[in-house]
């Protein structure tokens, strides 16, 4: 739920939803799952500090396929957020790395 919340504040902040308009065009990918977090390299040649796993492919997917103004929600996180999808665009997303299609919900403000 926090995610989604901030994902709305986050096309606020950039104008989305505004008479203006946005002036940053962006999309959003929420998605929830296992994730591994840490530093990549070794404790000599410490590189940068990543996450890894399905889960974060599947959220960068969805964020590349967001229109902008759009947040895409996986099902595991509008299940996760306890979100009524009541009245919520539907998609089915065919995503690099996956066999079957990722099910999502589409968020605008309104």
């Amino acid at each position: 739920r926090i995610a989604i919340e901030s994902g709305k504040d986050l096309l606020r902040a950039t104008g989305h939803g505004s008479q203006d308009g946005p002036w940053i065009p962006i999309g959003i990918g929420i998605n929830t799952g296992m994730a591994f977090y840490g530093s990549v390299g070794t404790k000599e040649s410490f590189q940068d500090v990543t996450a890894l796993g399905d889960s974060v492919n599947v959220t960068a997917r969805l964020a590349q396929r967001a229109s902008a103004g759009e947040i895409i929600v996986s099902d595991a996180s509008c299940s996760a957020a306890r979100l009524s999808v009541n009245g919520l665009e539907e998609r089915r997303l065919n995503l690099k790395g996956k066999s079957k299609p990722v099910h999502v919900r589409v968020l605008r403000l309104t």
